[in-house]
């Protein structure tokens, strides 16, 4: 069958657990989605929500101008170096690789092995690696000079609101309003991709 093929995948790097196996052949509208969010590539690693969640690569490709910019506007003798924090299959990793090194995070092991994977079918110009890993606790270790673009996730909405509906409360991304103001106090630079849909009131 041609066009993208979603799959989860047996960890490539052996350091990473190993995780089930599916191949699932996807629908005309899913292939579609998959080239519009990835430039045209004609096969995709990704958990199926994974790629609903994905950032098309125009949205990617602005972001990574915007921390080239960034790092343009700034002084400083340290190698620049980008984190992706909740980077999932990787579609802003792509793009951000073009800018500079890459430290890809994600809690998933099956998103970052399809990241990796990922990484693997397009070269980038600089660098990058994934590591399956808790934001609140690699930030720790993160180089303050460093860049940070994060993705927060928003927890399943309570019983009674609805199958497959997600909070919108501040509160209840994952990961929460600390790590993410501890990230922004600490850090040269963050970006932070929130839906329009999360109540900032609250």
């Amino acid at each position: 069958t041609s066009g993208p093929v979603i799959s989860t995948t047996s960890a490539p790097d052996e350091k990473l657990p190993p995780v089930p196996i599916t191949t699932n052949v996807l629908t005309s509208s899913s292939k579609a989605k998959a080239r519009k969010k990835f430039g045209g590539e004609e096969m995709v690693w990704a958990l199926p929500e994974a790629l609903e969640q994905a950032t098309d690569f125009v949205v990617a490709g602005h972001k990574a101008r915007r921390f080239a910019e960034a790092f343009a506007r700034r002084c400083s003798s340290e190698s620049p170096l980008i984190v992706d924090a909740c980077a999932g299959i990787g579609g802003e990793t792509l793009a951000l690789a073009e800018v500079a090194p890459v430290v890809a995070v994600d809690l998933s092991a099956a998103r970052v092995a399809c990241l990796e994977a990922n990484l693997q079918r397009r070269r980038a110009h600089y660098p990058s690696r994934a590591i399956v890993g808790d934001v609140g606790v690699e930030c720790k270790s993160w180089p303050a000079a460093a860049l940070v673009h994060i993705d927060p996730s928003r927890r399943a909405g309570k019983p009674g609101q609805g199958v497959g509906r997600r909070s919108a409360r501040y509160d209840d991304l994952i990961p929460g309003p600390g790590v993410l103001e501890g990230v922004i106090r600490h850090q040269a630079g963050v970006g932070i991709k929130l839906s329009s849909a999360v109540d900032f009131e609250s």
